[in-house]
Order: C-alpha cells, then sequence, then structure tokens
C-alpha cells in the first residue's frame, strides 16, 4: 500500500454559489491523496502495476476546469468518485482551497473529501482491464 499525493496544483474554473462567480471563475488550490494497492508494482517496477500520476492529473484537470459547480464540496466529491475509478486505488482525499473571497479579512476556505472504493471493487476493477 502507498499514498500518492498530488500536491500544489493550481487548477482555475467555474465554480461558486452565484451565477457571477460561476462566470467570472476562480483559481483554486487542489490537492489529491490516493490511497493505492502497490504490492505488485513494488515487486514489477511496471508502470502497469500502479497508478499514472499523469492520468490522474489529467482527470483531476479535466473536472475542475471544464465542469461547473456551485459548491466545493459536490466538485471535491466529483474529483474523489472519479479517482476512485482508477484500477488500484483504495481511497481517495481531495482537497480543495478558494482564496480571493469578498470577505474584508481575507483569508482562504478549504474543503476536504474522503471516498473510499467498495469493498473488492479494486480487485474487480483489475481483472475488467
Amino acid at each position: 500500500m502507498a499514498l500518492i499525493r498530488l500536491e500544489g496544483l493550481s487548477l482555475f474554473g467555474h465554480h461558486g454559489a452565484t451565477a457571477a462567480e460561476r462566470r467570472v471563475g476562480t483559481r483554486l488550490g487542489v490537492e489529491v491523496v490516493v490511497d493505492v494497492e502497490t504490492a505488485r508494482a513494488e515487486k514489477s517496477d511496471r508502470l502497469a502495476d500502479t497508478v499514472s500520476y499523469d492520468v490522474l492529473e489529467a482527470a483531476v484537470r479535466r473536472i475542475v476546469e471544464g465542469e461547473s459547480y456551485r459548491l466545493l464540496e459536490a466538485l471535491a466529491a466529483r474529483v474523489a468518485s472519479a479517482c476512485i475509478e482508477q484500477s488500484r486505488v483504495r481511497a481517495c482525499t481531495v482537497r480543495l482551497t478558494k482564496q480571493n473571497l469578498a470577505w474584508p479579512t481575507g483569508g482562504r476556505v478549504t474543503v476536504e473529501v474522503t471516498r473510499t472504493a467498495p469493498a473488492g471493487a479494486t480487485r474487480a476493477r483489475r481483472a475488467r482491464k
């Protein structure tokens, strides 16, 4: 087992509670942590036996930049669900951070969502591939 972390992603998307926020868009800080079965990859040293960082990053970028959500919670859940679909991923935590809020105090908000693959799902997905 290993935790693979995508850290420091900065992606622009059209998300927000109001139509104006969604129209203008905002930059989000994105972090993704996936819990991956790696026993086979540790022995074989083959990319095919683990999760590709590039595939994960592309899926995250496609969702954040290409879809639109009112709530960061919904966006984070969508990203986590997409990551869970990857073969060998047992769990995924997504953290989204939004800055440039209209608060006079400044600051930022962070939403963190965790999803876990159903028991046996990673084996079933590997068998289909």
